[in-house]
């Protein structure tokens, strides 16, 4: 039998040897839980600044970080912010969709920290308009620098996991904060604002960094573009009328005229506030107010004549967004909610020679409206080959053009080419703007049946 003395066999542990191992112990174990801090750590900054970026931080969240920023402002407090306008975002998101549209914003999110300086947050500020915090003190000379780097990187092209490559359109304005300002923190971010108008005024892809100078130099043009967004939530913009008659006695047509109806600067016509409008980035919405506001008023205007008639109405399709992706598609969305044919609108086309144009009105003629090219100022030798190839119900030539065929024998041919077209497709060949008796005289000599002008009737606020 044997006897086992376990304790007889243990290998005795000097109490240096035990210190040591306990040392080494404890050095090991707080190298891990270091380790393992600064990857938990590591994880958590990533996730604070994936919160940072696009759909995290809001645009109160934003403005909240501005007005702490200021209320708790030192002397040596610096910052800066910019606001960076996608101009064309709401064609893209029409085109690409919400999902991708999202995801080229994270693209151009991304690629703004790639240039930024440290510790600088952007967010989606609107659904077309970045800011950006930059938590640095910039002079003018290096927020210009900055400013610039970031609309290079903003317009470089965009491969989407769809393949498709979009060029974004932007405009940036830039401001730094010094404590002498004296800005509070709502007139701050309204000069940012004001930096990033001044920047759209100037075209697009362009920065502008605030100035004092910015407030001294409002032309009424600026001033009108100040006011769009305001006049478009309070509905200002409208449409009057302007009748279309064939031979002075029967009216075949309404053309819809864009006004805006403001209190304090009165009846302004599209010239004068169209391009402020198109820049303003609210053209989309107003455009689709007024397009239905046209279908409604087209309905209770048949609802009152209730007789047989051929009466059409007319809309303006603005050349930027005619010829941009969907545009066809958001009219015949409208009109589905009202009950009128298609046959009854007719949409005038200025500029008709962009293959994205054509493909509109390809569209819209597809979708049963009628077309009116309403843009042949400068007629030439391949007039009458495109206009062919549209087929339009409606040619309208203003006066001044028809005027010009007294002494003019190639816009006398264009003209006695024009009538012979219609003449043959029972299209519509329709004198605009007659303004003056001489110009109604001459009309008259010429035997031209479609008029539609100041001369025979003024614009009315409703189609009577």
């Amino acid at each position: 039998m044997y006897n086992f003395n376990l304790l007889e066999n243990q290998t005795e542990v000097s109490p240096g040897v035990a210190l040591l191992l306990t040392v080494l112990f404890i050095l090991i174990a707080g190298t891990a839980i270091f380790f393992l801090y600064r990857g938990i750590r590591r994880e958590r900054n990533r996730y604070i600044a994936d919160k940072l970026k696009i759909g995290q931080l809001s645009k109160d969240a934003f403005d909240d970080m501005i007005k702490r920023r200021i209320k708790v402002a030192k002397k040596n407090t610096h910052f800066s912010v910019m606001f960076i306008k996608i101009l064309n975002g709401k064609d893209l998101v029409l085109s690409l969709g919400a999902k991708q549209y999202d995801a080229f914003i994270i693209t151009l999110t991304d690629r703004l920290y790639a240039v930024l300086p440290k510790n600088s947050k952007v967010c989606e500020y609107e659904e077309d308009v970045l800011a950006v915090f930059i938590d640095e003190n910039l002079d003018e000379k290096s927020l210009s620098d900055v400013s610039n780097f970031c609309v290079m990187e903003c317009i470089k092209p965009i491969t989407l996991v769809t393949k498709v490559k979009v060029t974004a359109e932007i405009d940036l304005g830039a401001i730094a904060y010094e404590n002498s300002s004296g800005f509070s923190a709502e007139t701050f971010l309204l000069n940012a604002e004001r930096a990033l108008d001044n920047a759209v005024k100037g075209g697009s892809n362009r920065f502008s960094v605030y100035s004092p100078e910015m407030d001294y130099n409002e032309d009424e043009a600026y001033q009108l573009y100040r006011r769009i967004k305001t006049a478009a939530a309070k509905n200002e913009f409208t449409l009057y009328y302007e009748p279309v008659y064939a031979g002075l006695k029967t009216i075949i047509g309404y053309e819809s005229l864009p006004r805006w109806e403001n209190a304090d600067l009165g009846v302004l016509k599209e010239e004068k506030f169209l391009p402020a409008l198109m820049q303003s980035g609210e053209d989309k919405k107003v455009t689709a107010a007024l397009f239905g506001k046209l279908l409604s008023d087209a309905e209770e205007y048949f609802a009152r004549h209730t007789e047989e008639n051929d009466v059409t109405f007319s809309f303006n399709a603005v050349k930027k967004q005619i010829s941009s992706v969907g545009y066809a598609d958001d009219l015949y969305r409208i009109s589905k909610k009202h009950k009128i044919d298609p046959q009854r609108i007719c949409i005038e086309i200025g500029d008709y020679r962009e293959p994205a144009t054509l493909d509109n009105i390809k569209k819209l003629q597809n979708y049963g409206f009628k077309i009116a090219i309403d843009g042949l100022n400068n007629a030439d030798s391949e007039t009458l080959g495109e206009i062919q190839s549209i087929s339009p119900e409606w040619i309208k030539l203003p006066a001044a053009f028809i005027m010009q065929t007294k002494s003019n024998f190639f816009y006398k041919g264009v003209l006695e080419m024009l009538e012979n077209y219609t003449r043959e497709r029972a299209a519509k060949l329709i004198v605009t703007n007659v303004s003056t008796e001489e110009e109604a005289a001459y009309v008259a000599e010429l035997k031209l049946q479609f008029l539609q002008g100041a001369a025979f009737a003024s614009e009315l606020p409703k189609a009577e």
